[in-house]
């Protein structure tokens, strides 16, 4: 889930969504409009609902608010978490800590960075210089004895491996 600026063109992503994940469910809290942009990295089934049914189906079953009240707090908890990344940590440690998979292969961490890298490729953002911008990811593995400083060397070094590459590469490390 993204957000744009429309004055400055820029964008932070404000969630990665996985399955059974509602997208903008914030917006049940208080029925205003909200900005937000949903980029799938795989194909997707959804299922969309009218604001007002959907406020008129929860206000008939309470029982339904025991499960979606939690959800829609953990929903909060990452806004919070994210503003807190924000003003509290460098560039790249939030990147790290975005990109970490937990109970994901290696294998699959560079399977879905290949898809990220197909999704830029689709969606040439211009340079200043003329150019187009790239995508260059390092991949690693949280192993026994790491500290955080070491996984962030080693999975910097396979960035710039991939960033040497010419970009739009991945590397293990």
């Amino acid at each position: 889930m993204t957000r744009i600026n429309p004055e400055t063109g820029r964008t932070i992503t404000l969630c990665i969504l996985g399955p059974g994940d509602g997208i903008d469910t914030v917006t049940l809290l208080n029925s205003a409009p909200h900005e937000v942009m949903p980029v799938a990295l795989d194909d997707i089934l959804l299922i969309s609902v009218p604001l007002q049914a959907a406020c008129i189906w929860i206000e008939r079953h309470p029982e339904f608010n025991r499960r979606f009240l939690p959800y829609l707090g953990e929903q909060l908890r990452r806004i919070e978490d994210l503003a807190s990344d924000l003003a509290l940590h460098d560039t790249m440690i939030r990147m790290a800590r975005l990109m970490m998979l937990p109970e994901t292969s290696s294998q699959g961490a560079c399977e879905l960075a290949e898809r990220l890298v197909q999704q830029i490729q689709k969606q040439p953002t211009p340079r200043q210089d003329g150019g187009s911008l790239g995508a260059a990811f390092g991949v690693t593995a949280w192993r026994t004895g790491d500290d955080t400083n070491t996984m962030l060397t080693r999975v910097t070094d396979a960035m710039e491996k991939a960033r040497a590459a010419g970009g739009d590469y991945v590397a293990m490390a």
